[in-house]
């Protein structure tokens, strides 16, 4: 992964079951830091792909904003897309396709083309 989102130092020593442990209970924003740094280990424990993909398909996730308009599920979307993985884009496109309404995918694809160069892989 680049680093569109930068890595939150207190959370980047922190194990995976600790990092997930209270994710429910936690603001928008600190749960987008949480799936950026699990989005930075998706190569080093398998535990993190299932996680990463369940945050994309939860409805709080996908309506909640953490910044501005931005919603806490564009986080895991945006590190994969970013992770140049095709293996987990095509899994994301799958879940994007399946759980989300063509106007969330919209505003997705206007913001990812607007702010980043990624537009062209979602």
């Amino acid at each position: 992964m680049n680093t569109i989102f930068p890595r939150d130092n207190t959370l980047s020593n922190q194990d995976v079951s600790y990092l997930t442990g209270n994710l429910n209970q936690k603001s928008p924003l600190e749960r987008a830091k949480i799936y950026t740094e699990l989005v930075y280990r998706i190569n080093e424990s398998q535990d993190v792909e299932p996680i990463l993909f369940d945050a994309i398909r939860n409805e709080n996730n996908r309506q909640e904003n953490f910044w501005g308009f931005i919603k806490v599920a564009w986080i895991p979307v945006i590190g994969i897309l970013d992770s140049k993985n095709q293996t987990l884009i095509d899994k994301t496109k799958e879940i994007l396709l399946k759980n989300w309404s063509s106007i969330e995918r919209k505003n997705l694809h206007e913001y990812v083309k607007k702010e980043f160069d990624l537009s062209n892989i979602l």
